[in-house]
This record gives C-alpha cells, sequence and structure tokens, in this order.
C-alpha cells in the first residue's frame, strides 16, 4: 500500500483510482492484487499552497502530470525535493519532452524519476514504490472528520509511521487528550489492525468530533514533542532571495499541520498556536506571499 502525490492535472489519478473524499485536497483509490494506491491530488492548488502541503506531507512517491513550466511547475518541484520524494513518474503533456525537464531535477530528489504515458506501466511502477516510514511508533495525520450515528466519532487519515491497532489508546497530538481505537477500516473492510502506509477510518472513544482539527497526529503517548516557540535551523531552496527577521510572518508545515508565526529574530518563531512534531522531522517553512511560496525547511528546537 502506498500513498502517492497527484500533482498537476489529475486525469491520470482518476483513470487509475475511483475518486473517494474530496475537500481541498481529492483522493482516488486502487485496490489489486498487486498492491494498493491512494491518490493525493492537491485539489485546491495552486490558489491556495496548504492542499499542496498536504499532499506532498501525507506520500511516498509522486505522480506529476506535467502540461506547462511555469512558476507553480517551479514550486511543485522545490516541494518533491525539500520533502525528499525520491520515486516518482512525470507524465508529459502539450509536446513536452523529457530533455526540457531534465534541467530543473537533475541535481535534485527527483532526478531517477521515470518519465511514462501508459496507465497500466504507471500503476505496476507506482505499487512497487517502497515507503519513506516503515518502522516506529503510531503515527496518523488526521485529514477528516466526523460523527457517525451509532459508531461516535471518526477519523480519516494515513498510518505514516508504525502500526494502529484496534484498543489502541493514542494521543490527540498537539493537545493532550487521550483516545481509544474502537474500530479501524481500510477500503471500507473492517480490519484488526493497519500498517503503514494504509488509508485509514478510525472510530474513537472518548473524544467528540468538535475537539478534533485538521492538523492533529493520533500518536502513541509521549513519542512526539510540542511547542509553540521554537528555535530553528533552516535551510533555504536557492530560489528564495529573502533574509528571515524579526516581525516576518511564517507558516510551519508537518503531516497536516499549517501554522502561522512570526519570527522573534532570525532563528527564533512564536508560532499562534501548538505544533507536534519529532525530533528527526523536517518541517516545511512556507512565506504565504512570495514566489515559490515554500522557501525552505527547519529541524525545530523548543523553547520551554
Amino acid at each position: 500500500m502506498v500513498n502517492i502525490a497527484a500533482l498537476g492535472n489529475p486525469e491520470v489519478a482518476s483513470k487509475i483510482g475511483k475518486k473517494g473524499t474530496v475537500s481541498d485536497i481529492a483522493m482516488y483509490n486502487y485496490k489489486g492484487q498487486e498492491g494498493d494506491i491512494t491518490f493525493i491530488h492537491p485539489h485546491r492548488y495552486p490558489e491556495r499552497i496548504q492542499p499542496l502541503l498536504y499532499s506532498l506531507n501525507l506520500s511516498h512517491g509522486a505522480l506529476f502530470v506535467v502540461e506547462s513550466i511555469d512558476k507553480y511547475f517551479g514550486e511543485q518541484l522545490i516541494g518533491l525535493d525539500l520533502r525528499g520524494i525520491k520515486e516518482g513518474i512525470f507524465v508529459l503533456k502539450n509536446y513536452l519532452m523529457p530533455e526540457q525537464i531534465m534541467p530543473f531535477i537533475k541535481d535534485t530528489s527527483m532526478k531517477n524519476y521515470s518519465f511514462m504515458d501508459d496507465h497500466i506501466e504507471i500503476r505496476q511502477k507506482l505499487v512497487s514504490i517502497p515507503m519513506r516510514h516503515m518502522e516506529g511508533e503510531t503515527a496518523v495525520p488526521v485529514d477528516h472528520f466526523f460523527p457517525v450515528k451509532g459508531v461516535g466519532t471518526v477519523i480519516l487519515g494515513t498510518v505514516m509511521l508504525g502500526e494502529v491497532k484496534v484498543h489502541q489508546e493514542l494521543q490527540a497530538y498537539p493537545t493532550e487528550k487521550k483516545v481509544q481505537v474502537r474500530s479501524i477500516q481500510v477500503h471500507d473492510r473492517d480490519v484488526d489492525s493497519a500498517g503503514t502506509g494504509s488509508r485509514v477510518g478510525l472510530a474513537l472513544k472518548n473524544i467528540k468530533p468538535e475537539e478534533l482539527d485538521r492538523g492533529m497526529t493520533l500518536a502513541e503517548p509521549g513519542s512526539m514533542k510540542t511547542g509553540n516557540e521554537f528555535r530553528m535551523n533552516p535551510r533555504f531552496t536557492p530560489f528564495w532571495k529573502g533574509k528571515l527577521g524579526e516581525g516576518m510572518v511564517l507558516h510551519l508545515s508537518s503531516g497536516t499541520q499549517f501554522v502561522p508565526g512570526k519570527m522573534l529574530d532570525e532563528r527564533t518563531i512564536r508560532l499562534e498556536k501548538p505544533i507536534a512534531y519529532r525530533d528527526d522531522e523536517g518541517i516545511l517553512l512556507i512565506q504565504a506571499d512570495s514566489m515559490p511560496r515554500i522557501i525552505g525547511k527547519t529541524v525545530l528546537e523548543v523553547i520551554e
């Protein structure tokens, strides 16, 4: 089972998978004997940057349908590179040729992407992509949630780390709220557990829908850090020519979190609300009024 960021035109994803949940991101699900694929398409991009970030943060590989070489093409390449997504496919349209793309990707995580256009071959290639996160404590970023009559609170998300099990106790980060997994569904089937990469629906005990928020991560208690004031050690894309300084507004992006904050100095940021993270996790840095809007990534050091 693999999650694929379906960038550009979603036509290929829609021909391989069946359309599922749609909000600012759209899901297309394929289930086959050779493996399962969930395509995550940034439905409201480029007018909003968040759908692109969610698609990248939740994916192990990419399917990029390129119709033109423009500033948004470049912004998506920057996101793929900063997220380190090394497995993927370009599908070229409008008579574009691979030699027009290669100069943009030769020194990036995308340097070994394939150029393909046959849907069967694309599907076979994608199901073979290895997942980036295979071991570790459970982590399920929440992207949708709602009440279900007779069931209670249900969240939709992707198991990005470890395995989620029925009756498991999890914490709804960045809050201190503890929940219990009542039941698990994968592709509308009840299961006792779901591993890394699984697209899951979790029925939860001890939490109401109004207590949830997109951006929360269900993870084992004590496995994540939280805070709202941090020292950063940023690495910037060479395409951003700005400089961090006091008073600048940035957003931090991780999983389905997208949190605004203000720079206190060139390395210290105070967020409007807490963010949850792991020490080894690269957090994307966003400046909403620049182009590209994705300006770099950083690790965080919480200021107590």
